[in-house]
């Protein structure tokens, strides 16, 4: 049976504060074929204290914001949210997304093994509805499981609603209905009862924030929704008094901004490929008149635009074709070229104007000396320039252990491949890195980590892909990996990513839980980070 509803009639404003996939990333090979906001951006430097990051020769790829995503971004979990369809029909929104009738649901922290925060959350919210938890929920195969939820009754007030959280794999969900035509539910924040006095200011997690400080530069891809992002006008932008940040429209830019201000960390911001000049300059001016002026700012134009697996590549090649570019391939990696000039001289002329400095313009290729040397050798005929004369650094992601065979043996024998995989992925990017310095620009990465992955092997070779990734030796081949890349002249790696969970599309995470700094991979790498500060 369903909870007994709370029936809350009452508004009281006071109660509310102010407000894919990666896992298409193919292994590299070798190969010779072919605007309201409430965030406090504050930019004012803080001189009490050196950052934990100010030294550190690593980058980190942030993981999406989601409904199930490990990485505790927002301390109000609401923001973590997609949609209200959870076991209910919406029959219309606001233009913030909020439920204006029908009824509404909301599915939070599912899939985390239970590994999230437990204890008393508190709903925050305007409106008038009725609230009430399912004793039950469903999983995607339409099987019950528990709801971790249960509203407490007699201890919700008005526009304060009491929800005792028991963590488990299933996740919560919370549920209205009777939703009042004329003052309908908006601004509900659900954030655990220990941060309810602090929240609306501090933003981010401080567990989150904390797995962060390690690294210089943090890059927003995932974060952004860059893969497939369907933007192309600036008002088409996610923005802070949008109901979710977890949607595929991804996080609005001015929380990216306050993140970055608050760990003080160079941000790397990944544009859409659909972004129009507007939209690259309003983003640029955001950015400039937002950003603590002591950080630099990265640019790439979208992401893996040469990985035939996401669509901003066809993009590149339908539009580099048009263009007379070449076909196939060269199509797209010239395309993307010619943009990246394009959006870098837009981010110069807006940075221009105030006399902002610290554009880091960042060129990608896939880890192939073939078509990265390809790439930095065309001229555009349009400039008579090459892309590289216009970049900052070139860029690549050097996974290594790509290809897990099937039957992998024991986790040491998957070790032992990984291991040997090393010194083959470091050659194609050393051999690309002296090309890039031939033209007087650096080696650095954008992605880069183990790759083990392999969807059509059985559930035992997942179990011991899964078990590598846990090993402590996996943490050592880190440690090698970096010192290899050091060796080889590269300069700031990007590690990808955080934090994730494991399956058979990947174990891509340095983290497997939020607030365990002991796991191999991220503890093995903040180290190496604390023992090789920056080189160059």
């Amino acid at each position: 049976m369903r909870a007994l509803p709370l029936i809350l009639s009452l508004c009281l404003l006071s109660c509310s504060s102010t407000k894919d996939d990666t896992d298409l990333v193919e292994a590299d090979t070798d190969t010779d074929t072919d605007t309201d906001t409430d965030t406090d951006t504050d930019t004012d430097s803080d001189t009490d204290t050196t950052p934990a990051n100010i030294d550190s020769p690593l980058a980190i790829n942030l993981a999406s914001v989601t409904y199930y995503s490990r990485q505790w971004t927002f301390l109000d979990l609401t923001k973590q949210g997609s949609s209200f369809n959870y076991a209910a029909t919406p029959t219309a929104t606001d233009a913030d997304g909020w439920v204006t009738a029908g009824d509404a649901g909301l599915f939070l922290s599912t899939g985390l093994d239970g590994h999230y925060p437990g204890g008393r959350y508190v709903g925050l919210y305007s409106g008038e509805a009725d609230f009430y938890t399912l004793g039950n929920i469903w999983d995607a195969w339409g099987a019950p499981m528990p709801n971790d939820a249960v509203l407490n009754t007699g201890d919700s007030t008005p526009g304060r609603l009491a929800i005792d959280v028991s963590p488990s794999n299933s996740g919560f969900v919370l549920s209205y209905e009777n939703i009042s035509p004329g003052d309908p539910v908006t601004d509900l924040q659900i954030v655990h009862e220990d941060y309810e006095a602090t929240f609306a200011a501090d933003i981010f997690h401080p567990q989150f924030i904390d797995s962060i400080r390690p690294f210089s530069t943090l890059r927003f891809m995932d974060m952004m929704r860059t893969n497939g992002s369907d933007q192309q006008d600036w008002s088409d932008r996610p923005l802070t008094t949008d109901a979710f940040q977890g949607t595929g429209n991804g996080v609005a830019l001015e929380y990216l901004i306050a993140l970055a201000n608050e760990v003080h960390a160079d941000p790397w911001f990944t544009l859409p490929h659909l972004a129009t000049d507007d939209y690259v300059t309003n983003f640029a001016t955001l950015v400039r008149d937002s950003l603590d002026p002591d950080l630099q700012v990265y640019v790439e134009y979208s992401n893996e635009v040469w990985n035939g697996g996401f669509e901003q590549y066809n993009y590149a090649e339908s539009n580099g074709e048009s263009a007379g570019l070449g076909s196939d391939r060269d199509a797209a990696d010239r395309f993307y070229s010619r943009r990246s000039v394009q959006i870098f001289g837009i981010f110069e002329d807006t940075f221009s104007q105030t006399g902002r400095t610290g554009l880091v313009r960042v060129i990608a290729s896939q880890n192939s000396p073939y078509w990265a040397l390809r790439m930095m050798d065309w001229e555009d005929p349009d400039t008579g320039r090459r892309a590289i004369e216009d970049a900052d650094f070139w860029a690549v992601a050097p996974y290594f252990c790509g290809s897990p065979p099937s039957d992998p043996g024991s986790v040491e024998d998957l070790l032992d491949l990984c291991e040997a995989d090393i010194a083959d992925t470091l050659a194609s990017a050393a051999e690309i890195g002296d090309g890039a310095r031939g033209y007087g620009v650096q080696l650095i990465s954008y992605e880069g980590g183990q790759h083990i992955r392999n969807d059509g092997a059985d559930d035992n070779a997942q179990t011991i892909y899964n078990l590598a990734n846990d090993d402590p030796r996996m943490g050592a081949l880190y440690v090698q990996y970096l010192d290899q890349w050091r060796a080889d002249q590269g300069q700031m790696f990007t590690l990808f990513s955080l934090i994730s969970g494991q399956g058979t599309t990947g174990r891509w995470g340095i983290l497997k839980e939020q607030d365990d700094f002991t796991y191999p991979k991220y503890a093995s790498s903040v180290q190496w980070a604390a023992d090789n500060p920056v080189w160059w």
